[in-house]
């Protein structure tokens, strides 16, 4: 935790000092912060208070939106929290490898609100944006009720086959 509050620490003295000419950067600066926080479960009034401040200064950024989307989905608003991605969705012309995050985001809105078949539509979406997601292809296993893997154990010298009785 040390090192993530030092962090957390140098993101708010950047915001701070950004020169309002700057105010995109500081946007960045302010959603990152913001996003770290919901993702820690920490300063949660902090956060949407930046999140915030970044989605007035770019009202358009998926980006934003998809964090201030998560921000309701954390605080277990999941209708506010799909309506807000799915806003982040629309904005984004051609889905690109780093848009899985939001496209889970919305199948992970969809599960919480009971919609099985569009949380497992968005999550396959997400899973073939980055099918190297190993959290992505969990929540898509368990939404179609795939029992979880167990990580698999290193294969062991194989014992000699049994001998049936009256083999020599």
């Amino acid at each position: 935790a040390g090192r993530f509050d030092e962090g957390a620490k140098r993101l708010e003295k950047s915001i701070e000092i950004t020169p309002k000419e700057n105010a995109e950067f500081a946007a960045n600066t302010m959603n990152y912060l913001g996003y770290m926080w919901i993702e820690q479960g920490r300063n949660l009034g902090k956060a949407a208070e930046l999140i915030g401040k970044a989605n007035e200064i770019e009202p358009n950024n998926a980006a934003f939106i998809d964090s201030l989307g998560w921000l309701h989905f954390k605080k277990g608003d999941y209708k506010a929290a799909l309506a807000e991605l799915l806003r982040a969705r629309e904005l984004l012309k051609e889905l690109q490898p780093e848009d899985a995050e939001i496209v889970d985001h919305i199948g992970q809105a969809y599960q919480k609100l009971g919609d099985k078949e569009k949380a497992v539509e968005n999550l396959k979406k997400a899973h073939e944006l980055d099918p190297a997601n190993e959290k992505i292809k969990e929540r898509l296993d368990e939404a179609l009720g795939k029992p979880k893997q167990e990580p698999q154990k290193p294969k062991t010298e194989e014992s000699p086959p049994e001998k049936k009785p009256g083999q020599k």
